[in-house]
């Protein structure tokens, strides 16, 4: 059984972090699943603000899905060849 490690939670504080620090640019990635309307809905409210920038967005019926390179390699070949 793999052990489930434990990292520290500092506050900004601790980090001796300055306010401009916190104010440099960053991005993130985010899944979010929900109704169509639902998804519009936030996309036009994040559009909207001043604060964020969404830089690609993509709504797809399609799950995401993980799976081994070989599996992907084969099913490319097969999706070739039907």
């Amino acid at each position: 059984m793999t052990e489930k490690m434990e990292y520290r939670r500092y506050t900004i504080s601790e980090l001796k972090l300055e306010d401009e620090d916190l104010q440099m640019l960053m991005t993130m990635g985010l899944t979010i699943s929900g109704t169509y309307l639902d998804l519009l809905s936030l996309k036009n409210y994040l559009r909207d603000r001043e604060e964020f920038e969404i830089i690609y967005n993509t709504i797809s019926t399609a799950h995401l899905r993980v799976v081994k390179v070989k599996e992907w390699e084969e099913y490319l070949e097969w999706k070739t060849t039907k």
